[in-house]
């Protein structure tokens, strides 16, 4: 689209707005993450598009601050459900809502080893068996063995 068309009707261009209470959906283009992505100035980097809604309907975002979304849909930009918080607070919620990435332990695609193992694995290393001889033990280096002693890896299993 053209760079001469103010950003604030470019933006409403790709904009599917709907009822207040409704995610106003963008559009136009997107990252990798699914987030939507506008051009604000001629050769200007792009910026989130629910940044920008936020700064368009509430002003600048403070240094330091994230827009987030309380409906978690990625490009929604309607500013009722958009919000600032820290990136401990985006963390936060995401974890709350059920959004961390991917599987963990023995549900992700590569695991070689089951959660049982790895509480086996604790016991033997408890029971003063090296590293090198559980790791052998299981098929898995002795790096891997201390990564799930340290609980590096495998923290969630008690």
């Amino acid at each position: 689209m053209n760079q001469h068309v103010p950003v604030n009707k470019r933006f409403w261009a790709r904009v599917t707005k709907a009822g207040i209470d409704e995610c106003w959906l963008w559009t136009g283009g997107k990252n990798i993450y699914g987030y939507g992505m506008l051009r604000t100035e001629r050769l200007a980097a792009r910026k989130g598009a629910h940044r920008f809604s936020w700064e368009m309907h509430n002003g600048p975002i403070p240094e330091g601050m994230q827009v987030l979304h309380r409906c978690d849909v990625r490009n929604c930009v309607n500013p009722a459900h958009l919000f600032l918080g820290t990136n401990e607070e985006n963390t936060a919620d995401k974890v709350a809502k059920g959004r961390q990435r991917g599987p963990r332990g023995e549900n992700q695609p590569f695991a070689r080893l089951t959660e049982a193992q790895v509480r086996q694995i604790r016991e033997l290393h408890g029971n003063g068996l090296s590293n090198g001889a559980i790791g052998q033990h299981f098929g898995v280096g002795a790096e891997a063995i201390s990564k799930i002693i340290r609980r590096v890896n495998w923290k969630h299993v008690e």
